[in-house]
């Protein structure tokens, strides 16, 4: 079984962090997956279709470009926002 971190995963955290903080910049939210979870080695090696980001990183721009966000949580201009 792999312990890669999913995107339901990394969801979940950003609706978590958001029911508190209300706004999260896209940065600010990639630098708090690896402190608050304990990333595998895929996570954290680079991306083969975008070498200058982490597998983990990847997923959560995946987010944005798939539109696969919470319901509850919009994007713009580089910031999560609470709806």
């Amino acid at each position: 079984m792999s312990n890669n971190i999913k995107e339901s995963v990394i969801k979940n955290f950003l609706s978590s962090l958001l029911s508190v903080e209300n706004k999260i910049s896209l940065n600010d939210f990639i630098d708090r997956i690896p402190q608050a979870f304990n990333l595998s080695d895929y996570d954290e090696e680079n991306s083969s279709t975008r070498p200058t980001e982490p597998m983990f990183e990847q997923r959560v721009r995946n987010l944005i470009s798939h539109n696969n966000l919470p319901d509850d949580v919009d994007y713009e201009d580089g910031f999560f926002k609470k709806k």
